[in-house]
């Protein structure tokens, strides 16, 4: 669906992100984006796509410290990177998360979750975080938010929830301080 109507209605710091030769979600679309967004900033990422996390993530990460108030090079404490390396380790289980996206897949998951996480080839530790929910490890281990939360599928968790367990704090203190919710 269209979001356009409410873009002016943000009132947070905004940036928008855009990989210079993304064809999917071109240049132009961002800039109008931006445009709507009171006060919003763009960053162009170069040489890179719609994936510009994975095809250019050094300078995604200058572009969100930037953003932040840190200077490149600086490290953002309490957050694991998403970077390359955690991308290749966690590609299995992101496979096994992204499956969930299917009612079939549910269902299968539902009936017998040993069976199903083996079909992914997860390892010891992959396994068990997935069967204790444990958003944070599950991020430790290559994780993409974006796909182990088709998990809350299973079972329901809220977003904040598993951005409360990532950094490590109580999730009301998450909410106030990271949300700025009261």
């Amino acid at each position: 669906p269209d979001a356009g109507t409410a873009l002016p209605l943000i009132r947070c710091p905004t940036l928008v992100l855009v990989g210079r030769q993304d064809q999917w979600s071109p240049l132009a679309q961002h800039e109008t984006i931006v445009a709507r967004i009171p006060g919003a900033q763009l960053a162009v990422i170069e040489d890179s796509g719609h994936m510009s996390t994975v095809e250019n993530a050094p300078a995604v990460s200058d572009a969100l410290r930037r953003f932040i108030g840190l200077v490149p090079g600086d490290t953002l404490p309490a957050v694991p990177l998403f970077d390359r390396a955690r991308q290749l380790r966690g590609y299995r289980l992101n496979k096994m998360a992204m499956a969930l996206t299917k009612p079939a897949e549910r269902d299968a998951y539902c009936a017998d979750e040993d069976a199903f996480l083996a079909r992914f080839g997860l390892d010891a530790e992959e396994i068990s975080a997935v069967k204790a929910r444990d958003w944070s490890e599950m991020i430790r281990l290559g994780g993409n938010v974006f796909y182990i939360l088709k998990l809350a599928a299973i079972t329901p968790a809220k977003m904040t929830e598993i951005g409360a367990r990532q950094v490590g704090i109580d999730h009301d203190i998450f909410l106030r301080e990271r949300l700025g919710k009261r």
